[in-house]
């Protein structure tokens, strides 16, 4: 069976830059005959230019990848063009806000600049829509598989929320299901830099594991 995949990170083959990580699309691989075109931290509109690229006719199955309505469209990233997993990358807030923090170029600075002043939500969402219906029009429903780990987040009930508040620290274990809500927060006063990590392993017999305490707000 010939599957093509389509779509940004979360569908990408993350082998070409680190060698030991084994995503489901490389499971998928050792099953099936896979096409893997799917580029990390791309827009919906580089999804759809990756459609456009083959000919769908030459696959049984086809995943395509629903990525964030706010990614946008640039032809070169002025972080990542170098990243052998990101070289395709296009902008998104939360990326441009830490590099700016890190290495305030003039670039950064005016890309910051149109978000702070021109980037719009709705706008956003609404070619977001389009982009994924001009998508689906092109896909064979009987022979497509839509996957997203945004567009999925209805179909799950949400037990505890965190609120965006200064210096906060959250401890979680990821083999939980877990989203952001919202990536883009209007009239804030002030920045906020996140910093994210993983711990491998925890032991300790008097580790409280919040996910059973459900139904809160922190």
């Amino acid at each position: 069976m010939k599957i093509l995949i389509t779509g940004d990170s979360w569908e990408a083959n993350w082998n070409v830059k680190h060698k030991t990580y084994t995503g489901w699309p490389n499971i998928l691989a050792d099953y099936f005959d896979i096409t893997n075109i799917a580029q990390a931290g791309v827009s919906q509109y580089k999804i759809c230019k990756q459609i456009d690229s083959v000919n769908l006719d030459d696959y049984d199955f086809i995943i395509f990848g629903i990525t964030s309505p706010y990614r946008i469209y640039t032809p070169n990233h002025p972080v990542h063009k170098q990243d052998k997993l990101h070289s395709n990358s296009d902008l998104i807030f939360t990326d441009i806000e830490y590099h700016l923090s890190q290495n305030p170029t003039d670039d950064l600075k005016s890309i910051m600049n149109f978000y702070h002043n021109h980037f719009d939500v709705e706008y956003a969402e609404f070619i977001h829509k389009l982009l994924i219906n001009w998508a689906l029009s092109k896909l064979d429903k009987n022979k497509t598989i839509i996957s997203s780990n945004i567009e999925n987040n209805k179909n799950f009930i949400e037990n505890i929320t965190v609120q965006s508040k200064f210096n906060r620290l959250v401890l979680f274990d990821s083999s939980q299901f877990h989203a952001a809500k919202k990536f883009i927060e209007k009239d804030m006063e002030e920045d906020r830099l996140t910093l994210f990590g993983l711990f491998y392993s925890l032991s300790s017999k008097d580790i409280k594991y919040p996910c059973v305490e459900n139904k809160r707000i922190l």
